[in-house]
């Protein structure tokens, strides 16, 4: 082992991982699972900011439902500060956990992962995602969340990335502006500017998308 201090106290590590490996193998299920849990908790009172992704690592081997929520509280922390980081295939796992959550808001939450999804060069997966979360914003009312969907698929609010005849993103983009209210004026222009590229050159000039309504 190598000792270390912290926070004044000491502290120690293994030299190499899989003695770690080894040894936590040894232990047995339902005591690995009260160990986790001793360590998550441990970790919440340091005083200090621990990672996130340690945290959500403990909580979801731990047993129980209050394990699984703060497993999937913090994912979704830790998968936003992997975003920040850069590190998006490292956020997309923690999204996908985050999911599991039967409190959480899985629209937005959805949003954010197909977003990562598409950075982490999983385009495929990102549009089923998206398209999952656009038809469920739709069916309960969260026309936003129906726009944030429909432009997720070609990049976001900044992206204008919209494939040749993909019909599918410019009937979202549609049913979005079609929902929208008309306090939402930024998100409207989004929308529409996205559709007028996306139909830019398919269709007849009566297809063309005014700012105005």
């Amino acid at each position: 082992l190598l000792d270390f201090d912290l926070l004044g106290g000491r502290q120690f590590r293994f030299r190499h991982a899989l003695v770690r490996e080894v040894l936590v193998q040894g232990v047995p299920g339902v005591e690995r699972g009260r160990l986790h849990v001793r360590v998550a908790e441990a970790l919440e009172h340091l005083g200090v900011q621990p990672i996130a992704s340690t945290l959500a690592h403990h909580w979801s081997r731990a047993p129980g439902s209050v394990a699984r929520q703060r497993a999937a509280a913090w994912s979704l922390r830790a998968a936003r500060e992997a975003v920040a980081a850069l590190g998006f295939e490292a956020a997309a796992e923690h999204y996908a956990l985050a999911l599991t959550a039967p409190d959480v808001d899985r629209i937005a939450v959805s949003i954010e992962y197909g977003e990562v999804l598409q950075l982490a060069g999983n385009p495929g997966s990102a549009r089923t995602v998206l398209v999952a979360a656009a038809s469920d914003a739709e069916a309960t009312g969260r026309p936003r969340d129906l726009a944030r969907a429909a432009l997720a698929l070609g990049g976001g609010l900044a992206g204008f990335e919209v494939p040749i005849q993909d019909d599918d993103q410019v009937e979202l983009l549609r049913r979005a502006d079609n929902e929208l209210t008309a306090e939402d004026v930024a998100l409207r222009a989004a929308l529409r500017g996205r559709l007028s590229l996306a139909l830019a050159g398919l269709g007849a000039a009566g297809d063309a998308v005014g700012v105005g309504r």
